[in-house]
């Protein structure tokens, strides 16, 4: 009785614990759309058509493009994307306490079975406050005379692709926190994950414009590796998949020839989110309890992150004392100076 007593108790505290961040994220995207629509539709002014019928057309698609812009690309893309992280935390945050690790696993469930209800929670906890919040906002854009036939394809793709978004970003800070045993080196490794490539691909792009000049011209470097690099971050693909939707509805409200719709990019993100999910759930599985509070969770892992940081870490070394002085001696000074502190960095980390 007393086992029965404590189980129901503790249902009701995770209960209200679970609660609180829907909440908390329905708070924010109620101010971040339909609060911000209303405010948005409110303050468009038209000037400049003697024409009524023209400023009445130029009126109704300032009003359409405000709707789209708001609800389904903008702050709510970012604001996603910061709850992806947030919910990864908070979802799998246990891993890294001893004592909840040895709670959890005394449940009578698999590995699988709590990483797949974690993973749904999660989702959960996210979708459902957006889509209170869209359907407040549709409600907002049609009481201030939207027309609800132009705008809503523009919302409902923008809608499907902010999923992605989160998903994407969401497999992203899990996979961090599955490889570490720490909050410091989970932040650290979220972090790497999101923009190591694209600042890998900045610095490979620069370098042949300053050191092979007359070979690289103006935009070899960019063109080539440098700009695979720079779209191989789930930040990245986010942000080139809701702009391609911005400037295919925005062309088609103008009534201009639209860009495709970034159908293909949508589709290679959702299987690569699917891809780092999968992959989560089977280093869930194998991560030994023990491990929480290390820093790194699998030995194998440490060698290769810290050498690929010592070389990120030396290339920016190299590229600002290039800056500073021209010199060769400074150059390498830089790139020593940067491989041997990041080096030292990840050692203590």
């Amino acid at each position: 009785m007393t086992s029965s007593r404590f189980y129901s108790k503790g249902r009701l505290l995770d209960l209200r614990r679970e609660i609180l961040w829907p909440a908390a994220y329905t708070l924010m995207l109620l101010f971040a759309m339909p609060v911000s629509l209303l405010f948005s539709l409110q303050g468009i002014q038209v000037s400049g058509y003697e024409n009524e019928a023209l400023r009445q057309a130029a009126y109704e698609t300032a009003l359409c493009s405000n709707t789209i812009q708001i609800l389904a690309m903008g702050p709510v893309t970012f604001f996603l994307m910061l709850f992806a992280v947030m919910e990864a935390f908070r979802a799998f945050s246990y891993l890294q306490r001893t004592r909840e690790i040895d709670f959890m696993q005394s449940l009578p469930q698999s590995r699988g079975q709590i990483f797949r209800s974690k993973v749904s929670n999660s989702l959960l906890c996210v979708l459902v406050p957006y889509a209170v919040c869209l359907v407040l906002g549709l409600i907002c854009a049609a009481v201030s005379g939207v027309q609800m036939g132009q705008v809503l394809p523009g919302i409902l793709t923008g809608v499907v692709f902010n999923c992605v978004v989160f998903l994407l970003n969401y497999a992203s800070s899990v996979l961090a926190l599955m490889l570490t045993g720490r909050a410091m080196t989970w932040i650290f490794g979220t972090c790497v994950f999101l923009g190591y490539f694209p600042a890998l691909g900045v610095l490979l792009a620069a370098i042949p414009g300053e050191w092979f000049s007359t070979y690289a011209g103006s935009g070899i470097g960019t063109e080539g590796i440098g700009r695979i690099l720079l779209e191989v971050s789930p930040f990245t693909q986010s942000v080139l998949m809701l702009t391609e939707h911005g400037r295919h509805f925005t062309a088609l409200l103008n009534r201009m020839e639209p860009e495709a719709l970034p159908l293909l990019r949508g589709a290679l993100c959702l299987l690569a989110a699917l891809i780092l999910l999968a992959l989560c759930m089977k280093l869930y599985k194998m991560r030994a309890l023990e491990k929480a509070g290390e820093a790194m969770v699998f030995s194998k892992t440490e060698r290769p992150i810290r050498i690929l940081l010592t070389a990120l870490a030396a290339l920016a070394g190299m590229a600002f004392f290039r800056e500073l002085d021209r010199s060769l001696g400074w150059i390498i000074f830089g790139t020593a100076a940067a491989a041997i502190l990041s080096h030292l960095l990840t050692v203590l980390i």
